[in-house]
C-alpha cells in the first residue's frame, strides 16, 4: 500500500509536469500590429521592441520603474502600519485585561501569578508590536 501510494504521488508529479510544458514561440519580426513583441534583426545588430507591451524603460528615461518602486514602497508602509498599529491596540487592551485581573486577584495566589505572567506577556509584545510601529512609521523614509 505504501508504494502505491508514492508511485501514484510520483505519477502525478509528472504529469502535471509534463501538462504544465508550453512551447515559446518567437516573435515575427517587424510584422506589426499582431506581434506582442518585435524582434529586428539588421546588419548593425538585434533590437527588441516591446510592441504592445507598455514601454518600461524607453521614452519617459526610466521613471515608470521608479514611479512604481515608490508606489510599492508607500503602500508597504501603509500596510506594516496599518497591522503592526492593530496589533499594538490589541496587545494593549490585553495588558489592561490583565492589569484589571491582578488588581482583582484579592488573595488568591495562583489567580495573581497568572495575571503577572498575562501582564508580562502582553507588556512585552506591547513593547514589540510598539517598536516595530516606531521603526515603520519614522525609518522606513530612507527607503524613499
Amino acid at each position: 500500500m505504501r508504494y502505491l501510494k508514492k508511485f501514484g504521488f510520483t505519477f502525478l508529479v509528472v504529469l502535471m509536469v509534463a501538462f504544465s510544458c508550453t512551447p515559446a514561440y518567437a516573435s515575427e519580426g517587424g510584422s506589426g500590429g499582431d506581434s506582442h513583441i518585435q524582434i529586428d534583426v539588421s546588419g548593425s545588430g538585434i533590437t527588441i521592441n516591446p510592441g504592445q507591451y507598455p514601454d518600461m524603460g524607453g521614452a519617459t528615461n526610466g521613471a515608470t520603474p521608479e514611479a512604481a518602486a515608490t508606489k510599492i514602497v508607500s503602500k508597504g508602509k501603509l500596510i506594516g502600519q496599518t497591522i503592526t498599529a492593530l496589533c499594538a491596540i490589541v496587545c494593549l487592551v490585553f495588558f489592561l485585561i490583565n492589569v484589571t485581573k491582578l488588581s482583582t486577584s484579592g488573595g488568591m495566589a495562583f489567580q495573581r501569578r497568572q495575571a503577572i505572567m498575562g501582564v508580562l506577556w502582553s507588556g512585552a509584545a506591547l513593547t514589540l508590536f510598539g517598536g516595530a510601529f516606531t521603526v515603520i512609521s519614522f525609518f522606513w523614509n530612507y527607503l524613499d
